[in-house]
């Protein structure tokens, strides 16, 4: 038995939408549902559809057959058609068979009755539509069509003045009411206007503002003393009351959670879900549902909202540990606060518990204690450390166990023993222990999960699959499958020692589970950061089997109650199933109650259709099957379902038949994405569960026509097979006029080189002749002087000296041209450094240089083809650019060399400077180096750029 009393008022959720929220307008004058679902509402600029989640705008800038944005109201009548009236237009607009029609008529105002008959007001008098004729036609009036004008609130209809008495047309009846004797002549030409109540009492307002009430019995005036208040009732026979103002205006009374709220009220529409819909005066539209969530607060005697730890004794009473300030005790007679005066150690309490002794324990930092008579008396711990207690359990042993965040510690027999990670625990953190049939020990807390059996210890982290080391919760179920759940990895479940993960992405509404809590029919109900929500515990088993693909959740939020929607975790008990059956969850903002056998399940499917689609991102107009022209890439498909209960919870799964292999589990996502389709015939099909996972499995579907590009065709396919087959005796044709081409590049190569052979023997003879020949000749002839006396011995070993000097300084310089010696003595990196100053000198040309170490970066016998490249390139800049600056970036890499020397002479022309050997030379080193030669020359210079993988080490050695 619960020993405290919930609120007994039914308590409601308001849901509003504005302009903001894509709303017309936020005057509504008319709401109204048709048969295939959609909510309708009529306001001062324009129609709207809506499905729950989007609008649909409906107005005469985009919608044919509209003429006015303006209408006053709206009805329905018995073929399901909506008839909206523009007086302002003098228009009437009927919306038939998914068209608009506008009548142009002075009409003035419209009503139905019960069974959808329809009439209107004209400045004529009142006619009633016949659908037979299909045009509007004259009613006998008995009172000889007096002025009548519109009646206001619900019901509407039409009202005069005849004589002393006031004539109203309402649900297609005449009735008179008898006018207040206080009432003078004067008055009755001064009645601002008249509202009728569901009672069928007139309520009449004059200019002045005196009110009055009618019935057929008489009348009299309303005192602005008085109450002066309404009511309706709803098909489930509800009553909503509200309070009439100036102007016969109406404010809705209602209560939303244990506050009285008030909403303003112009129209109200009950759905076939039995949603309650108000339209406003300014304030746009409204939805009223039944709250499923009770909340317990300061408002109901509470210290604080902010409540951790709760717990129901055995004798019904409810504990609560209030953030640092105690711990509350609530029962039917009131609230009992226990602080420092009542022996607490500390007013942040962490974890409560009843053993079967009943004795109530309380945990917190540095604390545990136990209720002894009325008074807490600190029970101490043998830890070592600074701890707070967050669980407290006892054994089907009568052993208590207390987990700590320094620890386990096990009180029995007067004895105390303290287990840590030493010891085989998973982590010192424990914040939830469950015991097994078994007897076995489940411990879990931030760092893992643990099982003691028989004084042994098993533990699991995530390297042994669990979704996340950091646990709040455990639950053990009826079949012994250990269900885990964490801070930020969502639920695991433990059966047979296999471990599986559910997630976010299979389908949860968070991937937090502070607490669970399994209720009658076998759900199992989760707290975290964002709320509450309920899983089937059959689903989550059948998933973690591989018997479905994904689960369904239902979330319970701000709309159901909650104050707030991040409920509170890491402490023990964080979440309690009283005897009579309810759910209990602390939050931030006090305790949310909630009777799961009691709350509405909604057993409906919702209707499924698909609303508008685009191809490559424009609109197309049509409901018929969707056809691609040839060439479009993107298919984007528009859907909803229709269920105006939680919409943004409806749940979707859609397929391209012939294309998706299985349903696309879309979500709450309400539009479906195709691109680069293969050309054929496809069926898009869509299915929708409502948001109790109730399913419309048959749903909706549209054929979808991809037409062929030329290339897709027989006839292109067979002229491409004729292609290919002639492709094998081109590519020969191809391959053999290559091969000539080779073949001619060959000779001309080998000619050039020859040439060049030829030409470098000439120099090399050359410079032997004009260099160490002349200086031998002069040493010789020396020598015939001082044999014939006309030398002096000392005069011709100097002269001797000085020739031998320049002759060895000019053979050097030979043997330089052939092969440098610093390439050799010094390395490729100095060589090259060398080679550009040495050529630089005398000039004024200005040189700037970038040089890495490259003297590894090749294989020594092909080092000189690098230096000559860039000795040749240099050299041209200095003979052929007319260049007065010049940069040479020699850049190592861990895999290339990069050779950059850039000039700003005046270049060459636009074709490669092939036709001469010394750029073909360069281009035949570079490709033996592995690299290639480019070039880039203009008017501002030229540029020539390589790069040259750096060859391995042991091809150095070995290659």
């Amino acid at each position: 038995m619960l020993a405290v009393a919930l609120p007994a008022a039914a308590q409601y959720r308001s849901t509003n939408w504005t302009a903001e929220s894509g709303l017309p307008q936020n005057i509504v004058r008319g709401i109204a549902q048709t048969a295939d679902g959609y909510l309708w509402i009529a306001t001062l600029n324009g129609l709207a559809r809506f499905d729950g989640v989007r609008f649909t705008i409906f107005d005469k800038s985009s919608t044919s057959g509209m003429t006015s944005n303006r209408f006053g109201s709206m009805r329905t009548s018995a073929n399901g058609d909506l008839w909206l009236n523009a007086s302002e237009a003098h228009a009437l607009t009927r919306y038939h068979d998914g068209k608009f029609v506008t009548y142009q008529k002075d009409v003035l105002s419209i009503t139905t009755d019960e069974q959808g008959n329809l009439w209107d007001l004209t400045s004529h008098g009142i006619e009633k539509w016949s659908p037979a004729l299909n045009r509007f036609v004259p009613i006998h009036d008995p009172f000889g069509h007096p002025a009548y004008h519109g009646l206001r609130w619900d019901t509407a209809g039409f009202w005069a003045v005849k004589g002393r008495s006031l004539v109203c047309f309402v649900r297609g009846k005449f009735a008179t009411y008898p006018l207040p004797r206080e009432l003078g002549k004067s008055d009755l030409s001064s009645i601002w206007s008249a509202a009728i109540d569901e009672d069928g009492v007139v309520w009449v307002e004059l200019v002045t503002g005196r009110r009055f009430r009618l019935t057929s019995g008489g009348g009299r005036e309303v005192s602005a003393q008085e109450e002066q208040a309404g009511g309706f009732h709803d098909r489930q026979r509800r009553l909503w009351t509200y309070k009439v103002g100036k102007r016969l205006s109406r404010t809705l009374i209602y209560s939303a959670s244990g506050h009285t709220e008030e909403m303003p009220l112009l129209v109200w529409f009950e759905d076939r879900e039995q949603n309650l819909w108000i339209g406003t005066e300014g304030q746009g539209l409204f939805e009223l549902h039944p709250q499923s969530i009770r909340v317990l607060s300061t408002a109901q005697g509470l210290p604080g909202d902010n409540i951790y730890p709760l717990l129901q004794d055995h004798t019904g009473q409810m504990w609560f540990g209030v953030w640092e300030l105690g711990i509350s005790r609530m029962n039917g007679k009131g609230v009992r606060t226990y602080t420092f005066a009542d022996g607490l150690h500390d007013l942040l309490v962490t974890s409560l518990y009843e053993d079967r002794a009943q004795h109530i324990w309380a945990g917190s930092q540095g604390a545990l204690s136990q209720l002894q008579g009325d008074r807490f008396v600190r029970y101490p711990l043998p830890l070592q450390h600074d701890y707070t207690v967050q669980v407290i359990r006892e054994d089907s042993r009568g052993t208590l166990w207390v987990g700590t965040t320094a620890g386990l510690v096990a009180i029995a027999g007067g004895k105390q023993a303290v287990y840590t990670a030493h010891d085989g625990l998973a982590s010192d953190d424990v914040r939830a222990i469950v015991e097994a049939p078994d007897g076995d020990l489940w411990i879990a807390g931030y760092g893992g999960l643990t099982r003691m059996r028989n004084g042994h210890f098993t533990r699991w982290t995530e390297r042994d699959g669990l979704p996340s080391n950091n646990i709040r919760s455990l639950y053990l179920d009826g079949e012994n499958v250990l269900w885990i759940g964490t801070y930020d990895g969502g639920i695991g479940r433990m059966a047979d020692g296999h471990i599986r993960s559910i997630t976010r992405k299979d389908g949860l509404f968070d991937n937090g589970a502070f607490a669970i809590l399994e209720d009658g029919e076998h759900n199992l109900w989760f707290s975290c950061n964002r709320g509450i929500y309920r899983v089937a515990r059959r689903d989550l088993s059948d998933f973690a089997e591989g018997k479905r693909s994904s689960v369904t959740s239902i979330a319970y939020g701000r709309a159901d109650g909650l104050l707030n929607v991040e409920c509170n975790g890491g402490v023990s008990p964080a979440g309690v199933r009283t005897t009579d059956g309810r759910l209990w969850f602390p939050t931030q903002e006090g305790v949310a109650v909630m009777d799961p056998a009691a709350m509405h399940q909604n057993p409906r499917p919702p209707g499924v259709a698909i609303e508008s689609y685009a191809i490559d991102h424009l609109d197309v107009a049509g409901s018929g099957p969707i056809l691609l022209r040839p060439g479009a890439e993107n298919l984007t498909i528009d859907y909803t379902a229709l269920s105006l209960i939680d919409s943004a919870q409806i749940h979707f799964r859609y397929r391209l038949q012939g294309l998706d292999s299985d349903w696309v589990d879309a979500g709450t996502r309400r539009s479906a994405y195709y691109s680069h389709l293969p050309p054929g015939r496809y069926r898009f099909q869509v299915i929708a569960a409502n948001s109790d996972g109730v399913w419309n499995r048959r749903g909706t579907s549209v054929d979808v026509v991809v037409r062929a590009r030329y290339f897709q065709t027989l006839w292109f396919r067979g002229l491409v097979v004729l292609c290919i087959a002639a492709i094998p005796a081109s590519l020969w044709l191809r391959r053999a006029k290559r091969a000539r081409e080779r073949e001619r590049a060959q000779r001309l190569f080998a000619g050039q080189l020859i040439a060049s052979q030829e030409y470098e023997r000439k120099r090399i003879a050359s410079e032997l002749h004009d260099a160490i020949v002349q200086r031998l000749v002069v040493i010789r002839n020396l020598g015939f002087r001082h044999l014939q006396g006309l030398e002096s011995h000392s005069n011709l070993v100097e002269r001797i000296t000085e020739e031998a000097a320049i002759g060895i300084e000019e053979t050097r310089a030979i043997s330089y041209n052939l092969r440098p010696i610093q390439l050799d003595r010094l390395g490729l990196t100095r060589a090259v450094t060398a080679a550009i100053r040495n050529a630089a000198e005398g000039t004024v040309l200005l040189v700037h240089t970038k040089i890495d170490n490259i003297d590894d970066a090749f294989v020594e016998d092909l080092r000189i083809n690098f230096y000559r490249i860039v000795q040749e390139s240099f050299n041209n800049v200095l003979k052929h650019s007319g260049a007065s600056e010049v940069e040479v970036n020699i850049l190592r890499e861990a895999a290339s060399v990069y050779l950059m020397i850039r000039d700003n002479g005046h270049g060459f022309s636009s074709s490669p400077p092939r036709t001469g050997f010394g750029f073909t030379g360069m281009s035949e080193r570079a490709q033996l180096l592995g690299g290639e030669l480019s070039y880039d020359s203009g008017p501002s210079g030229t540029t020539i750029t390589a790069t040259f993988p750096v060859l391995p080490r042991h091809m150095e050695k070995h290659g």
